[in-house]
């Protein structure tokens, strides 16, 4: 059946405790997949920390990727900041904070890498309350040192 979802492959190898964690969505279909985890007793909509990991089979390097997501962002999260952290030719990490339809406040570090379904994205998103200094290095050291797996 065409459009029908299917299982998402986790494609990132990274750094979860998995008594924590819980994959609480996944959709997916033959151009973009996405997995959504949380923490136990939260939920995709509920939440105060989330993973999401992805990808979109686009052609390009990650900036494509980006341009789209920050539109998106600019649309749908004011006031909105976006903080570049670091960039290689194949990946970009960056954080943005903004105060989004539904969900409401939020700061996420994200990373963008071309891999073998185009673009893929590792995020960690937190309520600002929840973000300490020490658990944003934390959350960014496992997103530097993720790798992406071949299936």
């Amino acid at each position: 059946m065409a459009g029908a979802a299917q299982r998402v492959p986790e494609w990132w190898n990274f750094d979860k405790d998995p008594d924590n964690w819980v994959l609480a969505r996944e959709s997916g279909e033959r151009q973009q997949g996405e997995r959504v985890y949380v923490l136990k007793g939260e939920n995709p909509y509920f939440w105060n920390e989330m993973i999401i990991s992805g990808y979109a089979k686009t052609g390009g390097m990650p900036d494509n990727y980006l341009l789209g997501f920050v539109n998106e962002l600019v649309d749908n999260c004011r006031p909105l900041k976006v903080s570049p952290i670091e960039e290689s030719p194949t990946s970009v990490i960056f954080e943005w904070e903004g105060d989004c339809r539904i969900v409401g406040l939020q700061v996420e570090i994200r990373r963008v890498a071309i891999g073998p379904e185009g673009v893929h994205y590792l995020a960690y998103s937190a309520k600002p309350n929840r973000l300490t200094p020490e658990k944003r290095e934390f959350w960014l050291d496992i997103i530097r040192r993720a790798t992406l797996r071949q299936y």
